[in-house]
């Protein structure tokens, strides 16, 4: 599991999480974020951990403003990989 805090422009704590399985495309791999530190989980993007592989990008042991997250696609042995980030601006 990879996991990240985000402040949003409010002030607001986001934990954003990726749960990953690349054993199985039956069981979906997801991103999901809680706003209430953990006590509930928001689903924001289910996916087939068989084909792609979704982290957050962070090295802060602190919350974040900006939110990077690397979608890397796997077709044999190719990868490809988009970077996108989740901000309030």
């Amino acid at each position: 599991m990879n996991m990240v805090t985000r402040k949003t422009k409010n002030g607001q704590d986001e934990l954003w999480a990726v749960l990953h399985n690349s054993i199985s495309s039956f069981t979906r791999s997801l991103v999901m974020v809680s706003t209430d530190s953990g006590k509930t989980w928001r689903r924001v993007i289910d996916y087939d951990g068989t084909l792609h592989e979704i982290k957050l990008v962070s090295s802060s042991t602190h919350p974040v403003e900006q939110l990077y997250l690397a979608v890397i696609t796997k077709q044999e042995d190719k990868f490809t990989q988009a970077v996108f980030c989740l901000s309030d601006d």
